[in-house]
This record gives structure tokens, C-alpha cells and sequence, in this order.
């Protein structure tokens, strides 16, 4: 192999910068002993480079320069090569070793959305996609940063799949986040949006979803829609991205306009009445109900229907009287007949065609 040849030379394989010397001086007729003398380097320590046991260092580099003419950046080149070779093979076996933490993630999920690609055979490189996506170095870590600083999910004491796919549309949500830009949250100016929040409610989607996201930006609260993944049984999220940084992000999981503004301002209680330090999950998880979920209802319920208002539900026996009803509070009419139903004043099957259904497409 010439010198021109080995300034091109990108193998396929792992190769030993010390394996191309060798080479380099059976072509020459020189001898390693011979060649010691020439970079004044003993003969063992040379033997130790050849056989990969010893690194290039910059300074061998420039001896080698010397020596044979090819540049030390060659050389540098070549040694970086053959070490981030070894360090790949290593990482390939240490991913090897961790597979079984794919089950329960929502994987073809995220091959949908491009995140994965790897194929179904491929489980080493999906594990290793896997950890780009939360930007974390091994499961370890991950159970550190997307478990434990969350009460919803500290209260199971195994990982169900239901809690990767939830870490899963948290990730999702945070990478939504990351390119929009939010004014600096204050709860007081958010208190004073709360009307221009419920008035949106009558408005057509197509509108008041956009304005809805204005206007919470502004309030320094970052408002995503990311649909709900398999396992999830997700509604909504709230948490702190930093200090004066807030994020709802909301799934459209039941698709019709009662639910989606009751998530809104049940995210939205959590803002206002809650801990920064925790993320509050809307999930149907079979589990007992938080004292703050039920104030984060609460605050809801009012937003949408003010207390004054709710004794006159129960005389509301048709679609007239709801429409009626919904105008004169400034509500919509799916929000009343969600109301209604979950009163049990109404049953689930009737008012339905009041609400307005929403999707992704849209909004």
C-alpha cells in the first residue's frame, strides 16, 4: 500500500493505525528495530503501538511524520479511528445488554414519527435511538430524570408500560416545547385572563384553539398538542419547564369540545394552585385520586360553569333550554351537556350532537 494510497484509506473494519505501519515497513524493507532507531523509540514500546496496546500520541504522530512521510494528522486521524472503532464495539455490547428495557415503549409509535428507525430486528440500534430521544445515557438515567421527580409515577412500584408510553408523550411534549419562545409567567396576569379564556369557548376551533395558544404563550405558558400514544390514557399534563416557564400539553383524547376545556383548566388549576416541583398527570390510571386533582377539578368546573349558575342546571330538560342556558353564562353548549351528564342529571347518551368535535387536523 503506497502513502497516496494510505492518505485516502478509509476502511470498513477495525484496523490499528499500528497495522497500516506495519505494513508501511514490510514495504520498505525496514525492520521494527530499525525503525526504533530511526523515531529514537525503543523497540518495545514500537511493538506495542503495532499491535494496537499503545496509542498514537500527538508526539509519536510527528515522529512518524518524520520517519515516513505521512502527515501526523494522517496518523492522528487513523488512531482516532481505531479508538472510537473500539468504542463503538464496546457501546454495541453494552446496549446488547440492556434490550429487554424496550418492552413496554411504545416503539412503533415512535417509528411513526420518525424517532425510530431502526428495523424490528434491529434491537441494538433501537435501544440506542431510544436513548437519543430522551437525551439520556442508559436506563438508569432515564428512570432518574422522567421517573422519580414524578409523584404519578412513584406510585408504582414496577415500570408498566403504560408508564414508558407516559414518559414517551411527556418527551414528546418537551420537544414541542423547545421551539417556542413564551413571555414570563405570572400567576396574577393569568388570573386576569381567565374571562378571555372562557370566552373562547363559544368560538369556532379553527380560531379559538390558535388564540387560546397566543394568548397562553403570552402568559408564559407553553401550550402542545401531542396525540395520545398506546398505553397512555392521557388527557393532559402540567409542569414546570423552569421557574417562570409552564407547559399544559393536551392529548384531544376524547375529541369533543366539553372535555378539551375542561383538561385546559384543569392543567391550568395545577399552575395556579400547585407545586412546581411536580407533574401532574391527567390519566386514567384506576388509582385513588390526589387532594390536588380534586381541586384542579374543582377550579374547573367553575371556570366553566361559575357556582351560581349550577343550581339552574337542573332545570334543563332539553336542547333548547341548554343553548339557551350556554348563551346566557357565555359557555358552550357541549360544555353544558358534559356538565349535565357528569351531574347525572342527563344521561351520557343525550346532548351529544351539542358538543363539537375536535382533531388533530384542525387544531
Amino acid at each position: 500500500m503506497t502513502i497516496n494510497q494510505l492518505r485516502g484509506f478509509e476502511p470498513d473494519y477495525v484496523v490499528t493505525p499500528g497495522e497500516i505501519l506495519e505494513e508501511l515497513l514490510l514495504e520498505r524493507d525496514i525492520t521494527q528495530t530499525n525503525f526504533a532507531s530511526r523515531i529514537q523509540m525503543s523497540t518495545k514500546a514500537l511493538n506495542q503501538i503495532i499491535k494496537g496496546k499503545a496509542p498514537i500520541t500527538p508526539d509519536t504522530a510527528l515522529k512518524f511524520e518524520a520517519a515516513t512521510g505521512m502527515s501526523a494528522g494522517t496518523w492522528g486521524a487513523l488512531e482516532s479511528s481505531y479508538r472510537n472503532s473500539l468504542a463503538k464495539e464496546q457501546e454495541s455490547l453494552r446496549l446488547e445488554g440492556i434490550v429487554s428495557w424496550l418492552d413496554g415503549f411504545p416503539i412503533s409509535d415512535l417509528r411513526k414519527l420518525g424517532y425510530i428507525v431502526s428495523t424490528a430486528r434491529d434491537k441494538v440500534g433501537q435501544v440506542a435511538e431510544l436513548l437519543r430521544f430522551f437525551e439520556v445515557v442508559n436506563p438508569q438515567a432515564w428512570e432518574e430524570v422522567w421517573l422519580q421527580p414524578q409523584a404519578a409515577f412513584r406510585t408504582s412500584s414496577t415500570y408498566t408500560p403504560s408508564v414508558k408510553s407516559l414518559s414517551t408523550w411527556l418527551r414528546l411534549g418537551d420537544i414541542q416545547a423547545r421551539s417556542i419562545e413564551v413571555g414570563e409567567f405570572s400567576r396574577e396576569r393569568v388570573v386576569k385572563e381567565l374571562p378571555s379564556f372562557r370566552a373562547l369557548m363559544r368560538k369556532d376551533g379553527k380560531y379559538s384553539v390558535p388564540k387560546l395558544t397566543a394568548i397562553c404563550n403570552e402568559l408564559g405558558i407553553v401550550l402542545v398538542f401531542v396525540p395520545e400514544l398506546s398505553g397512555t390514557r392521557c388527557s393532559g399534563a402540567a409542569r414546570w419547564l423552569a421557574p417562570d416557564r409552564a407547559l399544559i400539553q393536551l392529548s384531544l383524547r376524547h375529541k369533543t369540545d366539553d372535555h378539551f376545556w375542561f383538561t385546559f383548566f384543569h392543567e391550568l388549576g395545577h399552575l395556579l394552585k400547585h407545586s412546581k416541583k411536580v407533574v401532574f398527570i391527567d390519566s386514567d390510571n384506576g388509582q385513588t385520586r390526589s387532594a390536588e386533582e380534586v381541586e384542579a377539578d374543582k377550579f374547573a368546573e367553575i371556570c366553566l360553569i361559575p357556582s351560581q349558575y349550577e343550581a339552574e342546571m337542573q332545570s334543563l330538560h332539553d336542547l333548547a333550554s341548554v343553548q339557551a342556558f350556554a348563551k346566557k353564562i357565555g359557555a358552550s353548549e357541549g360544555v353544558v351537556v358534559g356538565r349535565l351528564q357528569h351531574l347525572k342529571i342527563w344521561p351520557f347518551s343525550k346532548g351529544n350532537q351539542l358538543k363539537i368535535k375536535l382533531n388533530f387536523t384542525d387544531h
